[in-house]
């Protein structure tokens, strides 16, 4: 495989003005409390045209599935075994975890982050890279996730979130080796594909309000940018997303009715779904901070030796860093993404 080699330094100091905090979906998840403010698209969104009825043939769902099989194919569930021997999984979090909240501060659809997440994944199974080029190929990926949906954006705004630590004159070069290394198929299947198809079937009484979109757009997002739910393809996850919303909003009753039902038009195993329903509900209850105390599992699906939690409310990272109830206070408050000198490589 080759290897990237960049020599220019990705993390110098950080600027004036951007907003120090670790970059760790738990810590994002429970600052928010999934209180149903995570959110990707601003308050007043624009129009939305009408859903393509011919997009809910049964013909176009067996396309889909035909396809995400090809692109899954492509990621290497052992790729930080034997092909990343300096890029662990949890610099893939950390730099995940960061392009979310440039997402949401930017106010850009769930499928950019998404499908940026899906390119990644696909890179990293492709060529070798060391740690001081994930933010840079964040930001290439993340580009072009952008362009291929049509929106237009600011490509000094996203280096800005990288305080000003990726060279400019890198960016066409890299876009260039990330389309290659992706075959030029930028079209990933990706989990909302599924959802948009799954809503048109349910009752559309339950998605008036925007809480069980939010919820679902949580569940995603947190699979996301946990190693642990690659290996499942983005049908599995749509479907389990949106069963352990339905149980939780509804009633696990209904959420049970809903499985069955994909699972028929699917055909993907029951006790797959419900693994990965179990998974999502566990990373949930680890993310999520307790009021009384505030103290939670700082790194999901990862060995708890990298974190230790002691009577004083203090969060120990696997850089010896304390992360203390006023930090997390500060980090509460903050309104900008993570800077990159926050992603502990």
């Amino acid at each position: 495989m080759d290897l990237l080699m960049c020599s220019e330094d990705m993390m110098p100091e950080t600027p004036e003005g951007v907003i120090q905090g670790p970059g760790n979906m738990s810590e994002i998840l429970a600052r928010r409390q999934l209180s149903c403010d995570l959110k990707f698209s601003n308050d007043e969104p624009g129009p939305l045209g009408h859903t393509d009825r011919n997009l809910l043939d049964p013909r176009m769902l067996h396309h889909m599935l035909k396809m995400e099989e090809v692109l899954h194919e492509q990621l290497s569930p052992i790729m930080f075994t034997y092909l990343q021997d300096q890029v662990t999984p949890r610099m893939r979090q950390d730099t995940l975890c960061w392009l979310y909240e440039v997402c949401e501060a930017e106010g850009y659809p769930e499928e950019v982050f998404l499908r940026t997440c899906s390119y990644i994944d696909r890179i990293l199974s492709v060529y070798t890279l060391v740690p001081n080029q994930l933010q840079l190929l964040g930001v290439v990926c993340i580009s072009i996730s952008l362009k291929f949906h049509g929106i237009n954006f600011k490509m000094d705004k996203l280096l800005y979130y990288t305080a000003n630590s990726v060279p400019k004159n890198l960016i066409s070069d890299w876009e260039l080796m990330v389309l290659y290394g992706l075959k030029w198929d930028m079209a990933t299947i990706i989990p909302t594909d599924f959802i948009q198809m799954f809503e048109a079937i349910l009752p559309s009484s339950w998605f008036e309000d925007k809480v069980m979109h939010q919820q679902v757009s949580a569940y995603l997002s947190l699979c996301a940018t946990d190693c642990s739910f690659m290996l499942h393809t983005p049908s599995t996850i749509a479907v389990a997303s949106l069963s352990v919303a339905i149980s939780h909003l509804i009633s696990k009753e209904v959420g049970e009715e809903v499985l069955e039902r994909f699972h028929q038009l699917t055909h993907i195993d029951k006790d797959v779904i419900r693994s990965v329903m179990e998974k999502i509900q566990i990373k949930l209850a680890q993310s999520i901070i307790p009021e009384e105390n505030l103290t939670t599992d700082c790194d999901p699906g990862l060995n708890n030796n990298n974190k230790v939690i002691n009577k004083h409310n203090v969060i120990q990272f696997h850089n010896d860093e304390p992360m203390t109830l006023d930090k997390i206070e500060e980090l509460c408050q903050a309104e900008t993404p993570t800077d990159v000198n926050d992603l502990f490589f």
